[in-house]
Order: C-alpha cells, then sequence, then structure tokens
C-alpha cells in the first residue's frame, strides 16, 4: 500500500507536465490493484500478470522525465504477478 501512495504521489506531481500520460498510468494502476485485491480463490494469474504488465508499460511513457515512477511501477507489479 506504502507504494501504491508513493505512486500516486509522483503521478500528482507529473499531471502538471505530463497530464495524458499521468491519466494512463493511473487508470492501469487502479486495474492491477483491483485486480490484486480480489479474494485469493477469486484472482487469475494470467490476469494478475497482464495487469502487472500493463502497469510496467505505462509507466514506461515516462521514463526519461519520471525514472521514479517506472521503478515504483516495477516493484508494484512484481508484487502483483507474484501473488
Amino acid at each position: 500500500e506504502a507504494l501504491v501512495q508513493a505512486m500516486k504521489a509522483d503521478l500528482d506531481k507529473l499531471k502538471a507536465t505530463r497530464a495524458d500520460e499521468a491519466k494512463e498510468i493511473a487508470e492501469a494502476l487502479e486495474k492491477a490493484v483491483a485486480n490484486a485485491a480480489k479474494p485469493p480463490q477469486e484472482r487469475k494469474q494470467s490476469l494478475l500478470q497482464f495487469s502487472a504488465k500493463g502497469l510496467k508499460d505505462a509507466a514506461e511513457l515516462v521514463k526519461d522525465t519520471a525514472p521514479g515512477i517506472l521503478k515504483t511501477a516495477g516493484d508494484i507489479a512484481r508484487l502483483i504477478a507474484g501473488l
């Protein structure tokens, strides 16, 4: 949860200069978290991996201007894919 909050804070800062990218990353983050928050018996590993990859791919959009977002997205994605 701390990683998600840190990412949201970074995205808020990014909105001023890269609003479209920030929105895409935020949507990918929400989808990944929603899939991960499901009860274990309802989680599908393929969907967890897909949403984790989507989050990392979205974060790649800002890797040059906001590398911290890419790193945090990678950390979150690893946690989600490992569920």
